[in-house]
């Protein structure tokens, strides 16, 4: 038997979610300054945090570059590091890194993950610094790989061990990771 819909029925459901789309608009409308000023606020403090001993940072900059970058600077004007923005795709979306080297961009000095969107309790571990840590004094030339299976303890050079449960968000770290450490030894080694 078949059933029939009533016109009522869709004009109905159309308009709901017509006013559901126009209301979704305005309220994102409405913080998209703020959403936009708070990603710019944790990328500063990330900045801060990956550049050891910068007084001045200069940025963002897109100079000679895809990817925004910074500098930071001594107050004698030498320079104190680099930290440069790299994204690669993970399990739910792109997850943005922000990548920080040394003077000589010759080494990892930390990461900060700025934007994710991955699943809380898994992926979203991503930001967990006992992950994090382990892209710390990483050689900016030698291409870092993920290990499954392992502790970050016994990860050797050049690897990152997985979170478990969570191959592809850590993966999507390391991709970005070694993004960024192809473009600082492009732009910034000597």
């Amino acid at each position: 038997m078949k059933k029939e819909v009533s016109y009522k029925a869709v004009i109905s459901v159309t308009i709901t979610a017509l006013a559901a789309g126009f209301l979704l608009s305005f309220v994102f409308s409405s913080f998209e300054k703020d959403i936009l000023a708070n990603n710019e606020k944790t990328v500063l403090e990330g900045v801060k945090s990956v550049i050891i001993d910068s007084d001045i940072v200069e940025g963002p900059l897109t100079e000679d570059s895809t990817f925004t970058y910074y500098i930071g600077k001594k107050e004698d004007g030498s320079i104190a590091g680099y930290a440069i923005i790299s994204s690669a795709k993970g399990y739910n979306g792109e997850n943005k890194v922000l990548v920080g080297f040394d003077e000589n961009a010759e080494t990892v000095t930390g990461i900060v993950i700025t934007e994710q969107a991955e699943t809380p309790g898994l992926g979203a571990r991503i930001v967990e610094n006992s992950f994090r840590e382990q892209f710390k004094e990483q050689s900016s030339i030698v291409p870092l790989s993920i290990v499954k299976g392992i502790k970050p303890e016994e990860a050797g050079d050049g690897e990152i061990a997985a979170i478990s449960g969570a191959t592809i968000s850590s993966s999507s770290v390391v991709d970005a990771v070694n993004i960024a450490k192809d473009e600082a030894v492009s732009l910034f080694l000597k």
